[in-house]
């Protein structure tokens, strides 16, 4: 097994150890700001993790739109999370 394999196998295992971690956060801190930056966290771990699966089970045809749907959701949770850290962090939300 080359280096590539090996670490997109951890890679999949962090992702699916970080998903209960994550469920917890946003659980925990919902209805504060936090909360509200926190809530697409599992949402993109789930998308990753099944975008990551698809590639490791040697996915083709049709799976591959699925893996590329995967990760496109993925790709606009991180966004998202990324625009409410940003606006909680300049002071564009009020607590």
């Amino acid at each position: 097994m080359s280096l590539l394999g090996v670490l997109v196998y951890v890679q999949a295992g962090f992702m699916f150890a970080a998903l209960p971690l994550s469920l917890l956060a946003a659980y925990g801190f919902r209805g504060t700001p936090w909360g509200r930056v926190l809530s697409p966290l599992p949402v993109m771990e789930v998308a990753f993790s099944i975008g990551l699966g698809i590639g490791i089970l040697g996915g083709s045809g049709d799976w591959l739109l699925v893996q590329a749907g995967a990760y496109g959701v993925g790709v606009v949770a991180v966004s998202l999370l990324s625009f409410r850290l940003a606006r909680l962090a300049t002071g564009g939300v009020r607590t």
